[in-house]
Parts: structure tokens; sequence; C-alpha cells
């Protein structure tokens, strides 16, 4: 079978697969289902892929890499690094307003084994945490930012976003969030120290 058409029977398997798990969650998926769909015998999809949670795993980074790429794109790359670090956050953040609205009406059961769950956010928070390191190298290069352990300070960063979770952009009306952010967003710029 030729590289060309391995490709385009994953293809489907995925699209498939990403249909079944947004309708039903992981859980309710069956492998059955996804061959069914596909109208192929359920040892086909044993060919592409090992168990239906490779399926979903590659479905999963799909989802979450296509968000972050989306938010890269707009990120400036005129702006200073400390200024495109905050515009990188408070756009995943806004995104993520807008993918958070798409599972508000979904099932709580629904969270942690969707694609409107907490695995894509697993994975975006991954993604997220990468584009940091790479900003944290481009100012420590160009001398704009100055910190003396890397993975310390990318953790630091990480840490303070950790908490803008599905549960809590549920439980925290959209104008408090936005407020919240963007004076978190201010501090990891300028800390709290008074300005004179």
């Amino acid at each position: 079978m030729s590289q060309q058409n391995i490709s385009n029977k994953k293809h489907q398997i995925k699209c498939v697969a990403r249909e079944l798990f947004t309708r039903w969650g992981y859980k309710k998926t069956t492998l059955d289902d996804i061959a069914h769909r596909c109208q192929f015998a359920k040892p086909t999809i044993y060919y592409y892929y090992e168990n239906k949670e490779a399926i979903f795993n590659e479905v999963v980074l799909e989802e979450a890499q296509f968000f972050i790429n989306r938010v890269m794109k707009r990120v400036s790359s005129d702006l200073p690094v400390d200024e495109r670090i905050i515009q990188f956050a408070h756009m995943t953040y806004t995104d993520m307003k807008s993918f958070t609205r798409e599972i508000l009406d979904a099932p709580k059961t629904l969270d942690e084994f969707s694609l409107h769950g907490q695995p894509v956010i697993y994975k975006i928070r991954e993604l997220f945490r990468n584009h940091l390191r790479s900003f944290l190298q481009t100012g420590l290069r160009d001398g704009s930012l100055n910190y003396d352990d890397e993975e310390i300070t990318l953790q630091t960063l990480a840490c303070i976003a950790d908490f803008v979770r599905i549960d809590w952009m549920r439980r925290i009306p959209e104008n408090l969030r936005d407020r919240i952010i963007d004076t978190m967003l201010q501090i990891v710029l300028y800390g709290l120290k008074r300005r004179a």
C-alpha cells in the first residue's frame, strides 16, 4: 500500500473518530462504531492504529495544534518579546473563551473524555508551554529578558496560567474572568512593585 493511500485511510479514520468522539465522548465510542462508519472491517482499523486511544490521542493533538497555530498566527513578531508573551497569553485566553462557550451546554461527564474536554485542554497547555519556552529563549538571546533558570521561569509562567480551567470558566462570570486575566498579565509584565 502506498504512503498516500495509508495517509488517506488514516485521515478518513480520524475524521470519523473526531465526529464520534465529539458526539458521544471517548468512553461511549467504540472501534466497531468507527469501523462501521468508515465502512471498514474492524481489523482494518488495527492495521492503522493500535487501539482507540491511539486514534483519540492523534485527534486530540491535531485539535490542540490547530488551536495554538491559530493563536500564533495572530501574535505580532514586530513586538518586543515581553509584549509578545502577553499578547500570546491574552489571545490564548480569548480563544479559550470561545472554546469554553462551545462546551458550556455539554454534560460535565463529557469534559474528561471528549474533544471538547480536558484532553484537548491538557494538550493545549503543553503546546502553550513550548511556545512560552521559545519566547523566553528569544528574549534571553536578544537581551530583552533576564532570568536565571529557564525551566523554573517557564514553570512559573505556566503555573500562573494553569488556573484557567473549564470548571473555572464555568464558575466565574466572563466580565470578571476578563478583568482577572488582564490583571494577571499586567502583573506578569510589570510585577507588583510600586511604580514611581
